[in-house]
């Protein structure tokens, strides 16, 4: 999409999509995630609305230092989402204090794609719908 940004500077983009399961699906899961540095981690930032409506992001691994290109755990990412003292959670309720956190709320990757990449986004029926609809109400 970015090499597109220039190109398109000042149009209105319109995707469409199905309301197929691969559009919807979330990008990522508290789940997806360890408690310490270096280990399993699914995706490298995530992004997400604040409680102002204002796009937010953070790295999953860390970008320099001593652990650069180790990811960073769900410790050091509930630090970095303003949760005081996460270390004191046992896992399980680490992560379900996380999953209520904007950062992890279910919201599909199309509509993510939307709110960061500023284009609009239209849901289409599927096309059986769509045409028992046209042939009962159009003569």
């Amino acid at each position: 999409m970015i090499e597109f940004k220039e190109c398109f500077k000042g149009h209105t983009i319109e995707c469409v999509f199905d309301q197929a399961r691969t559009h919807t699906a979330k990008s990522h899961s508290v789940n997806d995630f360890s408690r310490s540095v270096g280990t399993k981690c699914t995706v490298d930032k995530i992004q997400y609305l604040d409680p102002n409506g204002k796009a937010r992001s953070i790295d999953c691994f860390f970008q320099s230092g001593p652990n650069k290109g180790l990811s960073k755990g769900l410790d050091v990412i509930a630090k970095e989402l303003g949760i005081a003292q996460p270390e004191k959670f046992k896992l399980p309720a680490l992560r379900d204090h996380l999953s209520t956190h904007p950062a992890f709320q279910n919201v599909g990757v199309s509509q993510y794609s939307a709110i960061f990449q500023k284009f609009t986004i239209l849901f289409a029926f599927h096309r059986s719908l769509v045409s028992n609809f046209l042939r009962k109400n159009t003569t």
